[in-house]
């Protein structure tokens, strides 16, 4: 019985630190994250990973988020956003003067909930269809945009900031890295990224099928693991049985 309750504790351990499902832990993002020339066009999933924080209260309390809003840069002339269900769409276009001294619009989409909140538990993905414009696809090309995220609590979290100038911190001292797409003039950037582990959007499938293969050969060590432990447990059994104790007669 020794080896069986020690070999329950190893199982124990081994199963919770089995890496079988990704959980996203992070900021705002946008998915996928590459793009290129043989598909300039395609729709790009704004993903919300978590709901707004507070520990103000000395323990971490969770607030349901409540509205994202998704700035696209003036550059963008074709952008169609999709409908959530549950979640009002508001489609804002401002006039602006690019530094050509040319008139463009920039584009604001906002999804606020009818009601509740997308909680700590749920994961929010905001779709908006968009096009690399004809007059820039001959160049390697970082689109962002900036994200900010309202809470139940009046709590706002901005992810504004460009990558390299973010405190990326998620201690409220500043923006943090606001979504990107990566669009190259050609077609290496979309294949390299794919095999990227870095790449939180192109490594999505990847990982699925590896939390796959990660079951799998779990499941094989464990059955292995039973199975020694059973062995051991009738060997156990058997010696107890055949010890010269255990046929002693006792004479009157």
């Amino acid at each position: 019985m020794k080896y069986f309750s020690q070999l329950t504790l190893c199982l124990l351990a081994f199963i919770t630190s089995l890496p079988c499902i990704q959980i996203i832990n992070g900021h705002v993002f946008a998915m996928p994250g590459t793009r290129d020339s043989s598909s300039p066009s395609g729709l790009t999933q704004f993903v919300v990973p978590h709901s707004c924080s507070s520990t103000d209260t000395g323990t971490a309390v969770y607030y349901p988020t409540i509205a994202i809003e998704t700035h696209f840069p003036e550059t963008i002339t074709t952008a169609l956003p999709q409908d959530v269900g549950g979640w009002n769409l508001t489609i804002i276009e401002t006039p602006v003067t690019t530094p050509s001294g040319a008139t463009a619009v920039q584009r604001t989409f906002n999804w606020t909930i009818l009601s509740g909140g997308l909680t700590a538990k749920e994961l929010g993905l905001f779709s908006v269809y968009w096009s690399v414009p004809t007059s820039l696809r001959g160049s390697d090309l970082t689109f962002q945009f900036p994200t900010v995220q309202y809470c139940q609590n009046g709590q706002v979290e901005y992810y504004t900031a460009p990558p390299s100038n973010s405190d990326d911190d998620d201690e409220g001292n500043g923006p943090d890295p606001a979504p990107f797409v990566k669009y190259s003039a050609t077609a290496s950037l979309t294949s390299a990224s794919q095999t990227a582990v870095s790449s939180k959007s192109d490594s999505w499938s990847r990982s699925d099928t590896l939390s796959v293969i990660a079951i799998i050969l779990s499941i094989i060590a464990i059955l292995a693991l039973v199975g020694y432990a059973l062995k051991k447990f009738l060997e156990s059994d058997m010696t107890h049985q055949q010890s010269p104790s255990a046929g002693k007669k006792l004479v009157a």
